[in-house]
């Protein structure tokens, strides 16, 4: 009698095995790939930026630069170290007293500073003139996608006035500016074409002198020798020595009060405040000799009392006319 098997259900359960082991094969081959994670672009990092000044001194209007004197520090979160700065204006002549502390977290660093600044002053109210002192500050390396700029305002809220010889300095102002340079600077990791953009921190000081003491010091000798030529028409018509004598004088005194009062400014393509008032004092003084030589030719010519009244009506008139257009120029510059 033949022998029948042990386990008769064995075949059937490998065969349905084997059918699902076969089936995950197929539904993981026909699953789609799974993806990597994307990564987050990542928020730039924050620096604190504050300026205490201590000092400007050696104001030069012929070079447009002066020197400031300052305390600089800096604070952070983040693995960027902001301390490779560089003013955009100005070098660096001191650089010292380097502070840094790490209080949870936080980074902080502080320099003493001292440099030489330079800006483009508008030298058209000259005497009368106001500017802007500026510093400008970026980070040598990091763009503002990687580090941004934010004015230590809670630290910066009850500075003393600035102080500078000769002027009246307002309170320093901050700001942070997004500056975007039209190149990439050859960054070989950059695409050809490219921008630069990079956090810029400003400080910028007004000074003016608007003092009438200034102004007076500024042309005093140019109103004197405007004086003197209007002084010729109390000389008779037919004294022609002393009165064109004072006219000429005028003229040397006017000149060399141009000279003087614009001597310590560079050469510029404009007209300044003080050209003004002095172009307008050398025409007046040459109406004035003109004057002079109409009222002599009507002496000649036998009119003496029409000469007469045209020195008396220009004794009046002229310095008027001067001291009225003075005023214009000087209110309406």
């Amino acid at each position: 009698m033949p022998s029948t098997p042990r386990h008769p259900f064995l075949p059937i359960t490998s065969a349905a095995i084997l059918l699902c082991l076969f089936s995950a094969c197929a539904a993981f081959a026909q699953a789609p790939p799974a993806t990597a994670p994307t990564s987050q672009p990542t928020a730039p990092q924050i620096t604190y930026v504050g300026i205490f000044i201590n000092d400007i001194h050696g104001l030069d209007l012929k070079d447009s630069a002066y020197i400031v004197d300052f305390y600089i520090w800096l604070r952070w979160h983040g693995n960027i170290d902001p301390s490779n700065f560089e003013f955009l204006n100005g070098a660096l002549d001191l650089k010292e007293h380097p502070y840094r502390m790490d209080v949870n977290g936080t980074q902080y660093l502080s320099y003493h500073c001292r440099g030489t600044f330079h800006i483009a002053f508008d030298y058209r109210d000259y005497p009368l003139d106001e500017h802007q002192l500026i510093l400008e500050l970026e980070d040598g390396i990091h763009e503002s996608k990687e580090l941004q700029y934010v004015v230590d305002a809670d630290n910066m809220k009850n500075l003393p006035p600035v102080t500078l010889s000769g002027w009246t300095c307002g309170q320093p102002t901050f700001e942070i500016r997004q500056h975007t340079y039209q190149t990439n600077f050859g960054y070989p990791n950059e695409p050809p074409g490219g921008t630069s953009t990079y956090s810029r921190f400003n400080c910028s000081i007004k000074i003016s002198r608007h003092s009438g003491s200034i102004f007076i010091k500024t042309f005093l000798g140019l109103f004197i020798s405007v004086a003197i030529a209007f002084l010729s028409f109390l000389f008779k018509p037919g004294e022609t020595d002393p009165r064109f004598a004072v006219g000429v004088a005028a003229i040397f005194g006017a000149v060399s009060s141009e000279i003087v009062a614009t001597g310590n400014l560079p050469d510029m393509p404009y007209l300044t405040l003080a050209d003004k008032i002095h172009f307008f004092s050398l025409f007046m003084i040459f109406l004035s000799l003109l004057q002079s030589c109409l009222s002599l030719r009507l002496f000649r010519e036998g009119n003496s009392p029409l000469a007469h009244r045209l020195d008396r009506i220009s004794l009046f008139a002229f310095p008027i006319s001067y001291a009225l257009v003075v005023l214009l120029l000087t209110v309406l510059r």
